[in-house]
Order: C-alpha cells, then structure tokens, then sequence
C-alpha cells in the first residue's frame, strides 16, 4: 500500500537516500505534501534543500507556503495552458 502522506514521503525518501546516498540529486513528489516529507528526510541526513537535492511538489496546494526554503509558484492554469500550446506546436509540425 502506498502512502501518500507526509511520514509516508519521509520514510520512503530516507530509504532511497540511504541506498544511494550520492546518486540523488532531485525528487518528484506527487504533492505538496510528500515534497514538505521530502525534503526534512534530505535535511535529516545531513544534506540541503536544494543546494544538495532539488525537491518538487506536484498540486499547488497551501502546503507549499509552508516550505523552507519558500517554493516557487506557478499556477496550475499556466502550467496546462503552456503544455497544450507546445501539444499543438508539435501537431501542426507534423501534419
């Protein structure tokens, strides 16, 4: 079962980092949330955010204001609006 939720985040990044301490370099987390995990399992073995590992959280939520150092913002809307632009740049190369 999959954990989705902050310790889960945590535990699971302190396994990876403890199997391959310096192959890490960066992290997706599929939330906010996880990424807030994340990044203290980083800090707890000695290493930065994101001078040493650069973490990313997925959904916009509130959580991400709650991360140090702060996160940077784009809104969803754009996010989407960029990949349909580029979807359609391609359609029309290949026509």
């Amino acid at each position: 079962m999959v954990n989705l939720r902050k310790q889960g985040a945590k535990r699971a990044v302190l396994q990876i980092l403890e199997s391959h301490p310096p192959d890490v370099s960066a992290i997706f987390a599929a939330s906010d949330v996880m990424a807030l995990g994340a990044m203290e399992a980083v800090r707890s073995v000695g290493r930065e955010v994101p001078r040493d590992v650069a973490v990313v959280g997925y959904d916009d939520s509130e959580a991400a204001s709650l991360a140090r150092p702060p996160s940077h913002h784009r809104p969803a809307g754009r996010a989407a609006d960029g990949g349909e632009d580029g979807c359609e740049r391609n359609l029309e190369r290949n026509e």
